[in-house]
This record gives C-alpha cells, structure tokens and sequence, in this order.
C-alpha cells in the first residue's frame, strides 16, 4: 500500500510541476506564429506585432532565394528557398529590423509588445435583502389568586 501511495504522490508533484509551468507561459506562446510572406521581392506585411514570447513565421512564396536577416539580433534564417519557412520567437519588448540579404531592397520590422493582461470587469453585486425585524415583545407576569 505504501508503495502505491508514493507512486500516487510522485504522479500528482509531476502533474503540479507541469501545470505551473503551463500557467506560468505567456499567453502568446500559445498562439499560432504571426505569419509573414515573402512574395514579389517583398515581406508582407513589412512590419508585423507580436506580444513578448511570440513567434513570427517567415515562408518563401517566391521564386528566389531570400532570407531573413536581423540588424540588432544574432538572427539569420540563411538562405530559404521557395516553401521553406522560417521562425523566430521573441523574448523582449522593442522594434527590431530585419533584411533579405539577397536583396538589400527588401526591409522588415518586428513590433514586440508587452504581453497584455485582461483588465478584470467589476460587476455590481446586489445588497442582500435586509432582515426582518422583530418587534419585541413585553411579557407581563399574571398573578393567579387561591
């Protein structure tokens, strides 16, 4: 019996462990990566938002090699040819730059934003009914004669 209890005890600390983990990711990572083509030697859209802990993801519709090169991030997808994908997730807020190396013409952005937390809504509670009230009562003694 001992045994099946520490077994017991050893599954519910592993599925406490992951669920704070799980509570513990943002929101975003959760989320599809934001999607970015690049077709007719452009990225579309030029400049895309994600919230801090989310993923962007590059695809190659072209015809040409393009790539995906980063001005202030040690990020570069190397060369990608057509279909391929590429993605990156990031970690802080801020406005990041990017290039295809190829084609020095070709200019993105990665807008990082604070992960946004939902504002709670206070909702009016109704005062409960008040208690009746109870009119005392005086009691007289009677007096009984014998």
């Amino acid at each position: 019996m001992g045994k099946i209890r520490a077994a017991g005890l050893v599954v519910l600390a592993a599925l406490i462990a992951a669920g704070a983990l799980f509570a513990l990711s943002p929101a975003s990572a959760l989320l599809a990566p934001a999607p970015v083509k690049i077709v007719n030697f452009a990225f579309q859209p030029a400049e895309q938002t994600v919230e801090v802990g989310g993923a962007v993801e590059w695809v190659n519709q072209d015809g040409s090699k393009h790539t995906v090169t980063f001005d202030s991030l040690p990020i570069d997808s190397g060369d990608l040819d057509t279909a391929q994908t590429f993605s990156a997730t990031f970690a802080a807020p801020g406005r990041y730059t990017y290039y295809c190396a190829r084609h020095s013409s070709m200019l993105g952005a990665v807008n990082v934003v604070a992960a946004q937390t939902p504002t709670p809504t206070v909702q009016p509670t109704a005062l409960p009914a008040p208690a009746p009230t109870l009119t005392p009562q005086v009691w007289q003694p009677i007096l009984l004669h014998e």
